[in-house]
Formats: C-alpha cells, structure tokens, sequence
C-alpha cells in the first residue's frame, strides 16, 4: 500500500470545500462522506511500513490549502482564507518532514553501504563490495535529493 492519497479521499476534500465555497451544505456533506470511505480504503492494508510524513500527501494539503486560501481571499471571506493558509503551511511542513526522513534514510544507506563495501574489500569479496557500493551510492543520492 502506498503513501498516496486514494481518488475517493481526494474527490471527496474537493467535494467538502466546494460546498464551503458555495455554502451548499449537501455538497458539503457528501465531501465528508466520500473522504469517510477514502479513509476506510486507505485503513484496508496500513501497516508500520507506510506511517510516517509524505511528499505526496503534504504537496495536497499544501495545494489543497492554497486553492481554499485563494478562494477565501477573493470572496472576501477570511475564514476560509485562514483555513487554507492553516492547511497550506500544515502540508508544507509534512513535506519538510518527509524530505528530513529521506534525507536521514539515504545517509544511513550511504554509511552502511561505506562499510560494507569497505568490508568486502578487505575480505576479498566481490560481490560484497559490489553490493555496498550500490547501497552507498543509492543512499547518497537520496540524501542529495532530499536537502
């Protein structure tokens, strides 16, 4: 299972602001329930594995909350305004926290590979030292694509 937010989630959050948006309550109401069976989706299969902050899932928020900010703004209304500002800084920090994760993820492949390849040199194993080299370099990148 993945970290990605499941199409009935999504359609749902839509659903929900646009009812905000034009003050239909009934619009509002299947947003929530179709963000309700998102989430139930989403909960079939979740384990340790998948737990933690997303790229994906704060670039929503941080979209989500600038659609409703945007919105809020040009109707002038500045509760709306302000729970997309909330949401938009809420999805940044999720992202923040993903990158520091796969930032810290990728050094710790880089040194484990460091010595593992350093290891199979010294043995005089090939395909030690092969092995870690991959992790090494696959680790560095990581980090590097996360800073």
């Amino acid at each position: 299972m993945s970290n990605l937010p499941n199409t009935e989630y999504t359609t749902g959050a839509t659903q929900e602001t646009a009812g905000n948006v034009v003050g239909s309550e009934n619009l509002k109401a299947k947003g929530q329930a179709r963000k309700a069976e998102g989430n139930r989706e989403s909960d079939i299969g979740t384990n340790d594995t998948n737990k933690g902050p997303s790229k994906t899932t704060g670039q929503l928020h941080a979209t989500k909350g600038a659609v409703k900010e945007t919105i809020g703004s040009a109707l002038k209304n500045t509760s709306l305004e302000h729970s997309g500002a909330q949401e938009r800084q809420t999805g940044n920090r999720e992202i923040d926290a993903a990158k520091t994760k796969d930032a810290t993820k990728g050094a710790h492949d880089n040194v484990k590979g460091t010595v593992k390849e350093n290891v199979g040199y010294a043995a005089g194993d090939p395909q030690w030292e092969a092995e870690g080299k991959g992790d090494r370099v696959k680790g560095q990148a990581q980090y590097n694509a996360n800073q």
